[in-house]
């Protein structure tokens, strides 16, 4: 998880781009290879969304990460009374997340458009669920 987490943020942005465009041609042809057997065991991922698949699970790792492994004077402050909620195990919300994620995608079938979750779906972009701010 280490590594991946900080890919995009860290490691792709300090190199030079002929071995970025190396990296990602080899980073491709396993994620095309394995989003085929993806798709393969799971129909209702479609063509191609298998590799869309592997790509959210990157994004759901990487996240997750920085939520599960804080900075040593982060954890100090997780530990006090009062923020349990920000002590998460990052196994347990990987599997939740991603069994959301595809419980979502099988619901669509595959090729059904995502539905759009801009500031468009509401009158004036607000997305107030009427709770003060505080």
């Amino acid at each position: 998880m280490g590594l991946l987490a900080i890919l995009g943020a860290i490691l792709e942005h300090n190199l030079p781009e002929e071995r970025i465009r190396q990296f990602k041609r080899w980073l491709l042809s396993r994620l095309e290879r394995t989003g085929r057997c993806l798709a393969q065991r799971l129909p209702f991922l479609g063509e191609g969304g298998g590799l869309r698949l592997l790509l959210h699970l990157q994004a759901l790792i990487a996240g997750l990460g920085g939520l599960t492994q804080p900075a040593p004077a982060v954890a100090r402050v997780l530990a006090l009374p009062g923020f349990e909620p920000f002590r998460i195990d990052f196994g347990t919300e990987l599997r939740d997340m991603l069994a959301a994620l595809l419980r979502g995608r099988a619901a669509r079938g595959p090729g059904e458009p995502v539905l759009s979750t801009g500031p468009e779906r509401t009158p004036g972009g607000n997305h107030d669920c009427g709770e003060p701010e505080g």
